[in-house]
């Protein structure tokens, strides 16, 4: 049975439920922007989602001085916009073939790890015991995506504070990151072509929404923090999620 879905503001957390919610919102929007004005995406849209979901709970205190110097929705609105990229990426993606055998096992070893290790931070007082209680219920595809994504934003968002503390590497937090939106993909009911077609589309518009608010928010915190010079710990730049660069890849998109 699947867990009871978290607050959709917990940032730790982000369900499908939610992100489909945010996604929906978000509709009339997409659809304003022009096509001239979108670019291919060359970043790991999981990553980034993770990245700025981990990025929330330190921007959050600035978050009233942030909304003055821009379109406060960039801010206010900032997780529904990660939902609503990480939801058009996993709905665009197609559902891969014997995906029990190849992912699954893979993911549930990863996050048994993961979790064993965040268990024994939480011990320590390192990691939200609260946050780790919502991963270890539920079953399923949708779950286990949830869950490596859940795992992988505690670690990135404690980065500092687990140092030294834990055997996991960043390759395994990437994997999880990587593995989440292959699970999604085999959980959903595979499209035609048509629609596979206007999936894509909206990945790359909801994707752009995303970049564009997040852009907002790291110009407002690097103007308000200039003096202390933490801008990029607070925002990072999103450079750190670009997907590896292949041969025939078209010049890298404009980033925030």
């Amino acid at each position: 049975m699947p867990k009871r879905p978290v607050a959709a503001n917990d940032p730790s957390h982000p369900l499908p439920s939610h992100a489909e919610a945010a996604f929906n919102a978000l509709q009339a929007e997409r659809d304003t922007l022009r096509a001239s004005s979108l670019t291919r995406i060359n970043l790991d849209v999981p990553r980034v989602v993770s990245m700025i979901l981990g990025a929330l709970p330190r921007l959050q205190p600035m978050a009233d001085s942030i909304a003055a110097l821009i379109d406060p929705r960039a801010i206010r609105g900032l997780e529904q916009y990660a939902l609503a990229a990480l939801f058009a990426h996993l709905r665009a993606m197609p559902a891969p073939k014997s995906i029990q055998q190849r992912v699954a096992g893979e993911a549930k070893a990863l996050r048994r790890t993961l979790l064993r290790d965040a268990e024994a931070l939480a011990e320590r007082g390192v990691l939200n015991p609260k946050a780790i209680e919502a991963i270890r219920k539920g079953s399923g595809y949708v779950d286990l995506a949830g869950d490596l994504i859940a795992l992988a934003s505690l670690f990135v968002v404690a980065r500092e504070k687990v140092a030294g503390k834990t055997p996991v590497t960043d390759e395994e937090l990437a994997r999880a990151q990587a593995l989440a939106p292959v699970l999604m993909a085999a959980a959903a009911r595979p499209g035609t072509d048509e629609t596979s077609t206007h999936a894509r589309d909206q990945r790359v518009r909801a994707f752009a929404l995303l970049v564009r608010a997040y852009g907002q928010v790291r110009r407002a915190v690097s103007f308000l923090r200039w003096d202390e010079g933490d801008a990029d710990r607070l925002a990072p730049p999103l450079h750190a999620a670009r997907a590896p660069r292949r041969a025939s890849a078209p010049s890298p998109a404009h980033e925030p």
